[in-house]
């Protein structure tokens, strides 16, 4: 049976409150589950303009997207002219229908523009503190310690991996690659199972690999067939708004061709069980079509 494992980020205050409980009503109506991780803090999606003189392709990216009409006025001016919401104080009773559903929770960051911007240039102590802060507000909106952790922007390094094994975290999605892996830099093995995004996003490949959203199923069937055992990174931005409806119609799909759509806790458990033949693997950064700038990969 082909499986397919669903991470979905949520990077903004209009995604929590918005696009989560559309995402909760379609995994509910298929009896699935999927992984949502939340950025727990600011919301500073305006900062993120500084993208357009740092990194090669984003203001194409921003255009091709139509990120305006996706995330709002609003949002694109959080933390510029508009003061940032904090994305889990402000939106605590999505928890609760998380919770209620069944879907698993975990960790996207605490400021989502910082970590992703900035991770190369901060020192461990202030990796360890954003960690930190994340942890905390997670345990006060959920009642327990997270189990898993996902990299805002996929933007890793050493410092990151070495933080985050203090914490307890067992499961990670860090980075993109092809199959789950133990992260190695240098001699030192780390503990945390890393399971890569293996799929494109949608906003990678709409208006690139694919000129329609009639195209966008067919693509990643094809793919998930392809793969046998893959992972999609969604948005709830994008798959939870704005493309709900496709979203939820490729959903039905997937029921129609049998193919088994699992959390990344489920996977993880599943892997776990076979933790001596899980190998160890070295992590990279590279250039995905798509997307502006580097993102963390697995090597090879």
């Amino acid at each position: 049976m082909k499986t397919l494992c669903i991470k979905v980020d949520v990077d903004t205050a209009k995604g929590m409150a918005r696009g989560v409980p559309v995402l909760i009503d379609i995994f509910g109506r298929l009896s699935c589950k999927a992984t949502f991780y939340i950025a727990l803090g600011p919301d500073n999606s305006g900062k993120a303009i500084r993208r357009v003189f740092t990194r090669k392709g984003f203001l194409k990216k921003m255009l091709r997207t139509r990120a305006a009409s996706v995330y709002g006025f609003p949002t694109i001016l959080y933390g510029t002219i508009l003061p940032a919401p904090l994305i889990a104080e402000k939106n605590k009773e999505i928890f609760s229908l998380l919770r209620e559903s069944g879907q698993e929770i975990g960790i996207h960051g605490y400021d989502h523009v910082k970590w992703h911007d900035k991770l190369d240039c901060m020192t461990e102590e202030e990796i360890a503190e954003e960690l930190e802060k994340a942890s905390q507000t997670f345990q006060d909106c959920t009642g327990q310690a997270a189990l898993t952790f996902a990299a805002p922007g996929w933007s890793w390094n050493e410092k990151a991996q070495s933080e985050i094994d203090k914490l307890g975290i067992t499961y990670t999605s860090n980075t993109r690659g092809r199959y789950p892996f133990f992260p190695v830099y240098g001699d030192k093995k780390y503990k945390a199972l890393e399971i890569p995004t293996t799929l494109p996003t949608l906003d990678e490949i709409m208006g690139e690999s694919v000129k329609d959203i009639s195209e966008l199923s067919r693509y990643y069937l094809n793919l998930i067939h392809d793969q046998g055992e893959s992972v999609l990174t969604i948005h709830a931005e994008l798959e939870g708004m704005v493309y709900s409806e496709w979203f939820s119609s490729f959903m039905t799909m997937l029921q129609k061709e049998k193919i088994q759509v699992l959390s990344l806790g489920e996977y993880a458990a599943q892997k776990l069980n076979e933790a001596g033949n899980i190998s160890s693997g070295k992590i990279c950064k590279k250039i995905i079509e798509g997307r502006a700038g580097y993102v963390a990969s697995q090597k090879g």
